[in-house]
């Protein structure tokens, strides 16, 4: 499973969908669905609204369908609205239909050329992160190390000091024995 991507299960998917495997698409709708309680809610209320009985309902009046899919449309998204109105066989007029269709397949098609970039622009913000972690723990290591041969110079200075004042101690007894 870690190996298959999702482009290659949506593939899967939408051929047996279109295969006609109508267990797997009432699957994949009522999981749709649950993951997008806001909308059907939000239609539910719409349409209990037009008519208590919503479900007799053999098509709704250009007029309220046309409010009530600029407003789904401005709340959800195009996209998300058709997805909605195609799985659950929302009664629209025909022509409204087709044109919320174009427009979902317009805003889809806008989003698919904008995510190239958008995914691009991820890429390098994860690399530009990944990049300014490592200065950052290479100048720690380098602030460590620095430090450390400072301490080391130091540690040495005080140990030729310390050489330096026994030779001149040697020195000053050989000059006193000799003398």
């Amino acid at each position: 499973m870690q190996r298959i991507t999702i482009e290659e299960m949506r593939a899967v998917y939408l051929q047996q969908i279109l295969g006609g495997h109508e267990r797997l698409a009432e699957f994949i709708a009522n999981r749709w669905l649950f993951r997008n309680m806001d909308i059907y809610r939000f239609f539910e209320e719409s349409l209990e609204k037009i008519s208590p009985e919503f479900e007799k309902i053999t098509e709704l009046p250009a007029d309220q369908a046309e409010a009530l899919l600029k407003e789904a449309c401005e709340k959800f998204g195009c996209e998300k609205t058709f997805c909605f109105v195609a799985i659950n066989d929302v009664v629209l007029p025909k022509p409204l239909f087709e044109r919320l269709q174009r427009q979902a397949l317009e805003h889809l098609s806008v989003r698919q050329k904008d995510e190239p970039a958008d995914e691009q622009e991820e890429a390098e913000a994860r690399l530009r992160a990944e990049m300014d972690r490592l200065k950052e723990r290479h100048e720690k290591k380098i602030a460590e190390m620095t430090k450390k041969h400072q301490q080391e110079v130091q540690r040495l200075q005080k140990e030729i000091s310390q050489l330096k004042a026994e030779c001149l101690n040697m020195r000053t007894a050989r000059s006193v024995s000799r003398g």
